[in-house]
C-alpha cells in the first residue's frame, strides 16, 4: 500500500504540470519533486490549509532549487492525497 499510494501521489502531483520528479529512479514511499514556487512559501501556504508540506531539500542541499521531498505511507487516504494535490495546484497570489 505504501508504494501504491506514493506512486499515485507522485503521478498526480506531476500531472498538474507544476512539478516534475527530481529523479528518474525507482522509489518506495519517498519521492522528490521540483516546482517553480519557493518551498518555504509553498509549505507556509499548505500549513495555512492544515497540511504539512514536503521536506525542504533546498535547505540541506546546495545543488537543488524549489525541491521538496514527500513521503506517503499506507496511513494516507486517497482523499488526503487528492486534497494535497489540489492544494499544490493552486497558483500563489
Amino acid at each position: 500500500q505504501c508504494m501504491q499510494k506514493a506512486h499515485y501521489a507522485a503521478q498526480e502531483i506531476v500531472r498538474s504540470g507544476k512539478f516534475k520528479l527530481a529523479f528518474n529512479k525507482p522509489f518506495f514511499k519517498e519521492f522528490a519533486v521540483v516546482g517553480t514556487e519557493d518551498i518555504v512559501s509553498l509549505n507556509e501556504r499548505l500549513l495555512k490549509q492544515g497540511m504539512i508540506g514536503g521536506f525542504n531539500c533546498d535547505a540541506e542541499y546546495d545543488d537543488v532549487k524549489n525541491t521538496a521531498l514527500y513521503c506517503v505511507t499506507e496511513k494516507r487516504t486517497k482523499n488526503e492525497i487528492d486534497t494535497l494535490v489540489s492544494a499544490l495546484e493552486v497558483t500563489p497570489s
